[in-house]
């Protein structure tokens, strides 16, 4: 069985990807049962090992967590999405665990099924802009409760790229 995992990057790493290179113990956020639960999200569709949520809303939240832990990481919002074994990923105890926090061993190039960016649009790089000023080097936690980030994620959509777009997209 496989699950999708959203997979926060910086613009060089993503490069890196595109040109054919994998990512060892990938830290990703994957819509599961903690998450779920963070969430308020029902957990009616559970999968056969009770790890893995097939939910919209859930995949969503993991998207916008993941497109956070960018922001206050790398400064942007850029966020890979593989489809990964089960069986090679693992779950972490930390504060991003309530968050769906995950550790895959490995993200290969062929696993990414899409990605997700912001828009290269004046009022969303003000946004973005003003998230990062005050965002950078927190927790997921912490940055989520400014109102520069909620605005960020209230008013701007992160665009949806298939996987076949990473070659030309980050050249």
């Amino acid at each position: 069985m496989h699950r999708l995992l959203f997979v926060p990057v910086a613009l060089e790493v993503a490069r890196r990807v595109a040109a054919g290179d994998a990512l060892d113990n990938v830290f990703a956020f994957s819509a599961n049962e903690a998450l779920a639960e963070s969430f308020g999200i029902a957990v009616d569709n559970v999968c056969v090992d009770a790890t893995a949520i097939n939910s919209e809303t859930a995949e969503f939240a993991a998207l916008t967590v993941a497109s956070v832990t960018a922001l206050t990481t790398y400064g942007e919002r850029l966020v890979l999405v593989g489809e990964v074994a089960d069986d090679c990923v693992m779950s972490i105890w930390d504060c991003e665990a309530a968050n769906g926090g995950v550790i895959a061993e490995k993200l290969l190039a062929s696993q990414v099924v899409a990605f997700f960016a912001d828009a290269h649009t004046t009022a969303t790089k003000e946004l973005l802009c003003a998230a990062v000023r005050v965002a950078t080097g927190l927790s997921i936690d912490d940055a989520w409760e400014l109102p520069e980030v909620a605005a960020l994620i209230a008013q701007t959509d992160l665009l949806w790229h298939d996987a076949t777009e990473l070659g030309t997209y980050f050249l």
